[in-house]
């Protein structure tokens, strides 16, 4: 078994994922760990690339024919992986020195810590707030309709978004949070088995994440963000590939799959509706 198994989904954006995969070469020396990368089937020469410049160890290369969505390439991945730690990873990351090695160390001392996240930085370095609270009334409203985020932003003065994302808040220190994105998150395999699985398929595109950190919480563990773990995030590379129409239908069913599952339908129905009939395409620094 491996140290550390690293799983990533690419869906055309070959030229960030190679970096995403250089930046890993350079900077994981001391870790016995395998890298599974999915492509779901790029149509923008990545398979290729692959091919040519990381069909070897410790590269597992998955290349499928057809884009399975990002949850079921995560699935696909971990059926692959051999490690006792895994980390999800975007191909429109780069890591940093330490980063992922100190991720481990943190997760090995800290048993209540069932997701381990680090800082998402913006390519000039700035912070990115990649974190989220748990949906509630005020979020379906405030936050992904998009009228009710130009109520925020110009009554609100952005309170329900900033309040939603932890903005403002302390990261200087270990931060246990509601849910991180699955842009870069390590968790130890045998939680991910005491879940009896890692995503959801039904929650495609969106809403996988927020699905894996509610059942994290849900069997007893927390998630914590570490200050002295980071990485810088393009963001967004795939999904912003999508149109406006795919976007929303995606959101949709992602969102709905999740209020089922989670949540008592009677109570969101009225706030869930208004906000699906406007609903907003976010900000692309922050998906």
């Amino acid at each position: 078994m491996k140290e550390l198994s690293i799983i990533i989904v690419n869906w055309n954006t070959k030229d960030y994922l190679k970096k995403c995969l250089d930046s890993i070469l350079e900077n994981l020396n001391g870790v016995d760990y395998e890298v599974i990368v999915v492509d779901n089937g790029s149509s923008d020469m990545s398979q290729e690339m692959l091919k040519t410049n990381y069909n070897r160890s410790p590269f597992k290369l998955v290349l499928l024919n057809e884009n399975s969505g990002y949850a079921k390439g995560n699935n696909i991945g971990y059926e692959h992986s051999n490690g006792e730690i895994i980390l999800l990873l975007n191909p429109d990351i780069i890591v940093l020195p330490n980063s992922i090695q100190n991720m481990m160390k943190y997760i090995k001392e800290n048993p209540k810590a069932g997701i381990v996240g680090c800082h998402f930085l913006n390519p000039d370095g700035s912070m990115q707030y990649h974190y989220r609270r748990f949906l509630d009334i005020f979020t379906l409203i405030f936050y992904y309709s998009y009228i009710g985020n130009l109520l925020d932003r110009f009554i609100f003065k952005n309170f329900f978004s900033k309040r939603h994302k932890y903005m403002g808040e302390d990261f200087s220190r270990v931060k246990i949070i509601d849910q991180l994105s699955g842009s870069a998150l390590m968790m130890f395999k045998r939680v991910i088995k005491e879940l009896d699985g890692l995503f959801d398929e039904k929650m495609v595109i969106f809403f996988n994440d927020v699905d894996l950190c509610k059942r994290v919480w849900d069997i007893g563990y927390e998630i914590h963000v570490i200050p002295d773990a980071k990485v810088i995030h393009f963001g967004a590379r795939s999904i912003n590939q999508l149109s406006i129409k795919e976007y929303k239908k995606a959101l949709f069913e992602g969102l709905l799959a999740y209020l089922k599952k989670h949540r008592d339908p009677k109570r969101f129905i009225l706030p869930f509706i208004f906000p699906i009939l406007f609903i907003r395409r976010k900000d692309k620094k922050f998906i």
